[in-house]
């Protein structure tokens, strides 16, 4: 993300200054938002090809910055700094507003009018969260595939995989009428967490995809956004939406090289 960070337009035309409080924006969200240090944002200015920051001009810079604030764990976008930077990437994770048409379906009884208005808003969420969750299961069947052989489910899920596969299995053949998961293959019968688990499993195989296999993490916690979703529920805060944006965004430019 650093790397795509400094070839933006905002990046190279800003000062010194300004750069680093861009860095830090950078690494606040690459970090799943948890506060970030000096000495972190100074080895980061070498990441991208520049002369380290040093830590004392970043004190002092940060101390007067109203796009920075301090935490006793380290430094933080402000709010409206971070407002600011939601379209530093407009690139490809931006999905066209048509698709997000909703006004002209009809409401049903006892559906309440303003719950149009979170329809709006939560159908972007689950199209970030569908296309994010099938390019996992993508991923993990291309690579496990050339990795293990054509029998790879086999070999690489666990017995509580397999058993929630062969559940969800004997459910659909006992409702013909409903439609299946399983015809997409087995990984369609597993929850967010056992996608992330297979690939936490086999590290030097998704290496050269993730750079990081810690890179996974920020990935759990989406599981949780993930469930609201799919369980028709709705976010409240804009922070959540952001997040949601954020780690599609992030999974895109990881695998952006491919």
């Amino acid at each position: 993300m650093l790397e795509a960070l400094a070839k933006t337009e905002r990046f190279r035309n800003a000062n010194k200054n300004a750069q680093a409080e861009l860095i830090l924006w950078c690494l606040f969200e690459e970090s799943g938002r948890q506060p970030i240090g000096l000495t972190e944002i100074s080895k980061a200015f070498e990441s991208v090809h520049l002369p380290r920051a040093k830590v004392e001009r970043l004190r002092e810079h940060f101390r007067k910055s109203r796009n920075v604030r301090r935490d006793r764990n380290g430094y933080a976008p402000t709010r409206e700094f971070l407002e600011s930077c939601e379209d530093i990437f407009p690139a490809n994770s931006q999905i066209p507003e048509e698709i997000f048409d909703t006004g002209s379906i009809q409401l049903p009884a006892f559906v309440a009018p303003e719950r149009h208005k979170d329809l709006e808003r939560m159908v972007r969420v689950y199209a970030h969260l569908f296309l994010l969750e099938n390019s996992m299961r993508g991923l993990i069947e291309n690579v496990l595939q050339r990795h293990l052989g054509i029998d790879w489910w086999d070999k690489a899920s666990n017995a509580e995989m397999k058993r929630k596969h062969a559940s969800r299995i004997a459910n659909e053949e006992s409702k013909k009428w409903a439609p299946t998961r399983s015809d997409f293959g087995p990984l369609y019968a597993l929850d967010w967490p056992d996608l992330i688990k297979l690939m936490r499993k086999y590290p030097d195989q998704f290496l050269p995809f993730l750079g990081d296999i810690n890179f996974l993490h920020r990935f759990e916690d989406a599981g949780s956004f993930r469930n609201v979703v799919a369980h028709n529920g709705v976010l409240r805060h804009q922070d959540d939406f952001e997040l949601i944006r954020i780690y599609y965004q992030n999974w895109i430019d990881q695998l952006s090289g491919l």
